[in-house]
């Protein structure tokens, strides 16, 4: 008698963990996106907006002169370093 072929149509565990692992990097990464659109700069705005308006004196001493004077290079270190921890934790992910 010869034996029919089961084909599952269901996926198996294994593919589930690979759409788990893909979802859980595009959200990962979507999060990092949005929180590095709008978050860093407005935190060191705010900072130097305070500094601005509350301690105008004292904006040209270090090293409320150093935010001033770098704020872009600042905003987009603290980009770099969300994205470098974004790409730590998703090598994790892929990992586990």
């Amino acid at each position: 008698m010869a034996h029919a072929t089961y084909i599952n149509r269901y996926p198996q565990f294994d593919d589930l963990i690979v759409i788990e692992k893909i979802g859980s990097l595009i959200i990962l990464f979507a999060v990092i996106w949005i929180w590095n659109r709008y978050v860093p700069k407005t935190l060191f705005r705010r900072v130097i907006g305070f500094h601005e308006k509350h301690n105008a004196k004292n904006l040209d001493k270090q090293p409320i002169k150093f935010f001033v004077d770098h704020e872009e290079k600042m905003v987009a270190g603290a980009k770099l370093i969300y994205w470098i921890g974004a790409i730590i934790i998703g090598i994790g992910i892929l990992g586990s």
